[in-house]
């Protein structure tokens, strides 16, 4: 694959992705799902089949009937109990997709329903699955003595991953392997669950990635159990098997973003210093915890963001309930606390007489180091110069200022004519190169000089349409001299790639562009002899204890990028309409390589995370998603989001070719507190609730008038 892939390629339909695979005598397979939230499975009634149809359940697995992922466990189908709705129990398989669809139907399972649960608050005990706590400080103490104490609870809904593409996979079996075609941001873990599945070697599984759209996350952990449910039935079937889910199933029984409850408590003197702030966490896992566990520790890294003081106190706990599991999503963990964070400290400033820009300055920490509790700062910080730059460009203080004075002299609600306005103000520190605790904590990456001076990098990370390929072959291009056009990346294929992990933006580039700029440097150093071809193979150890053979091994260490967010509204008196006036948006991610790609990354991650903080309400009522389809799930369009302004700031940097950071797992996550934060100036009213929609604001405003 080219590292020059443009859009227009998929605008075009050069693109093949997923579904577009159809091999002669293709059978379609069809999940048959639990239809109540906990219980156990007593009889299971399956009516005649026609001939080429089959149906199985777990116990038909060859192999092992577990799906590991980031250290945790799963079944792929339930066996004696259930926990969702929706949580897969039999397989059906045939030539016509429609046909099973009415087969299922058909199918009577009986169950012993048990008492479920839909809500952390009325969980038992049992059902946390994990808790964190720290303290730095003493508190309890601070809090005894008479400065302002303000505590808010805020809440942070549910919501879906939207793929822009169906979740599909196409498995081929083949004597004695098997061939899959998945739309996966992980396909070396599902080459070896796939392996445990069916009770091969890893060898005997190949997994080949067609085009992935960028998926925000979506694509990382529900392909695992699509690709096996393929895998299963074609080998069984001995047919080429496809399971293609529709928009209503996507929505219905994918994971989704982490619902939390968080409750901070800040304690500041007259000043306006803050002198102690405690945090309180619940984060709802759904049935299962698969990537949980280190969602929660990221929410615990990026509580406190990098206000200096003294005095720290953190609670978190992950919650079972039983609706469909929560799943990794990109920015989740940072985005909870910060949003929580960020919108406290709104309610600081109004409390203290300050502006939210003058309060930040004044308690953000600007030294370099390790700062509250451990988050990684890097040799240099830049949070002062994004938070200046985009107060700068959106106008914050005069409209502010503004803003403030008008509402102090407006007349009563009932009254007004004039639209009100508020504008609001966040600014987030994003961590880079982090790692899950309990994947693997080895990857491999190998680039080949050719005696043409052709070369080719060989990663399991899918590029998705960003810049990843065009970063790294830049890198070799400069390091090596040699055309970018001349540097190949290698399509995804894992019999002839290694594994380079999960794909996770928050260290695609820092972590393996680094890894390919060392390898760069060793075949200039190689090439010296003009012997040819040559390859290095880098390994990226996670983990320090772990250190083997310095020249190509590189262990690495989080670092942290910055990012400012600026968005103003306006709300009509008369229907309460909200309407987005601008957003700004400042970052600092190190050397851009390509301005138009990394300011659609950008865009796009602002635009879902508009869509959270005001639009995307995602349900469950007795375990059932209520917005299951396109009309009921309302995403921003084109209408609702104003044009976006994005502005990366330049800095120096002590790497001679891999000075960037990239713009971690989420690009934007200051969106939803700036928002909020400014309807809370247009309104006078302290939202804390996300998604806060039309409604609720109409709800408030008709209570006002």
């Amino acid at each position: 694959m080219s590292a020059n892939r443009t859009l227009s390629q998929l605008l075009q339909g050069e693109a093949t992705f997923t579904d577009d695979i159809a091999p002669d005598n293709l059978h379609y397979g069809y999940t048959v799902r639990s239809t109540i939230p906990k219980g156990k499975i007593l009889s299971i009634t399956i009516p005649p089949l026609p001939e080429d149809y089959i149906c199985v359940d777990y116990k038909d697995i060859p192999g092992k009937n577990e799906l590991h992922i980031f250290g945790e466990t799963i079944p792929f189908l339930a066996e004696t109990t259930v926990h969702y709705i929706g949580e897969p129990i039999l397989l059906l398989c045939g030539p016509d997709a429609f046909r099973c669809r009415e087969l299922a139907r058909q199918i009577i399972i009986e169950y012993k329903e048990e008492t479920p649960h839909f809500s952390p608050a009325n969980a038992p005990e049992e059902n946390i699955f994990d808790t964190i706590v720290y303290s730095k400080g003493s508190f309890s103490n601070v809090k005894k003595d008479s400065f302002t104490t303000i505590e808010h609870t805020y809440t942070i809904g549910s919501q879906e991953q939207f793929s822009l593409e169906p979740h599909c996979a196409v498995s081929l079996w083949n004597e004695n392997s098997i061939i899959i075609y998945a739309s996966t941001l992980y396909p070396f873990s599902i080459r070896n669950n796939i392996a445990l599945l069916l009770g091969i070697h890893k060898k005997k599984v190949k997994i080949i990635v067609p085009e992935v759209s960028s998926p925000f996350g979506g694509k990382l952990i529900l392909p695992t159990i699509i690709a096996a449910h393929t895998s299963l039935l074609s080998y069984i079937s001995k047919k080429p098997v496809k399971i293609l889910y529709s928009r209503k199933e996507d929505i219905a029984y994918s994971f989704k973003r982490h619902p939390a409850e968080i409750t901070y408590i800040t304690i500041t003197n007259n000043e306006g210093s803050l002198m102690g702030i405690s945090a309180d966490i619940t984060l709802d896992s759904g049935a299962y915890k698969l990537s949980s566990q280190n969602i929660l520790k990221k929410a615990f890294l990026s509580a406190f963001g990098r206000y200096q003081c003294d005095h720290f106190e953190f609670k978190a706990k992950l919650v079972k309930t039983n609706k469909v599991p929560s799943g990794y999503f990109s920015g989740s963990g940072e985005l909870h606390s910060l949003f929580a964070l960020e919108l406290h400290t709104y309610k600081i400033a109004q409390t203290t007489n300050m502006d939210p820009y003058m309060w930040k300055k004044k308690n953000i920490i600007v030294n370099s180091g390790n700062y509250s509790p451990s988050y990684p700062a890097g040799p240099y910080t830049s949070s002062m110069a994004v938070l200046d730059t985009v107060v700068k460009i959106s106008d914050f203080l005069r409209k502010f200022g503004a803003y403030q004075a008008i509402k102090k002299g407006r007349n009563p609600l009932n009254e007004l004519h004039t639209p009100l306005r508020g504008i609001g103000l966040a600014l987030c520190p994003h961590i880079i190169g982090d790692f899950y605790e309990k994947e693997s904590d080895l990857y491999t990456i190998i680039v080949r000089l050719g005696k043409n001076r052709k070369l080719k990098i060989m990663t399991s990370l899918i590029d998705m349409g960003t810049s990843k390929s065009a970063y790294f072959a830049m890198i070799a291009s400069r390091i090596l001299n040699i055309h970018i056009s001349e540097v190949i990346i290698e399509k995804i294929d894992t019999d002839t790639i290694p594994d380079t992990g999960p794909t996770i933006n928050a260290r695609a580039v820092y972590v393996i562009g680094k890894c390919i700029e060392q390898a760069c440097e060793l075949i200039k150093q190689k090439e010296k002899k003009k012997e040819y071809p040559i390859e290095i193979k880098k390994k990226v150890n996670l983990l320090p204890k772990k250190k083997k053979q310095a020249e190509l091994t590189h262990f690495y260490s989080p670092t942290t990028t910055w990012e400012s967010t600026v968005i103003e509204v306006e709300i009509d008196p008369v229907t309460f309409t909200t309407t987005c006036r601008g957003i700004w948006i400042v970052l600092d991610p190190g050397p851009v390589i390509n301005y138009e790609i990394a300011r659609e990354h950008v865009e796009a991650a602002a635009v879902q995370n508009f869509g959270l903080a005001c639009m995307e309400v995602l349900e469950f009522k007795n375990g059932i998603v209520y917005q299951n389809n396109i009309s009921e799930y309302t995403i921003p369009d084109i209408t609702s989001v104003p044009e976006i302004e994005v502005q990366f700031i330049q800095r120096e940097s002590h790497h001679k070719y891999n000075p960037i950071r990239g713009l971690g797992d989420q690009a934007v996550i200051g969106v939803t507190p700036a928002y909020i934060s400014a309807i809370f100036q247009a309104t006078d009213n302290y939202f804390t609730s996300i998604p806060c929609t039309h409604e609720s604001i109409h709800r408030f405003m008709g209570n006002r008038t």
